[in-house]
């Protein structure tokens, strides 16, 4: 199962991160997913000018994660 995660950016932009999965029975890997969407949620907070939204499986995977460029 996967879920979407919104939080603010340092300068005020609502910032969206897609494909955040969840697991229903396993609270170790909900807490690895945790500590990977820090890294990400820090990295972006660092951009000033960031995307409004991300991919947490690409992030993951090493791919380009920004899915939608800001304006």
């Amino acid at each position: 199962m996967y879920t979407t995660v919104t939080f603010q950016h340092k300068n005020g932009n609502s910032i969206i991160i897609n494909e955040v999965p969840i697991y229903n029975e396993d609270n170790v890997k909900n807490y690895e997913i945790s500590v990977y969407l820090q890294l990400l949620m820090d990295r972006i907070d660092a951009d000033v000018y960031p995307n409004k939204q991300y991919s947490f499986i690409d992030f993951l995977d090493g791919l380009p994660y920004h899915t939608v460029t800001g304006s």
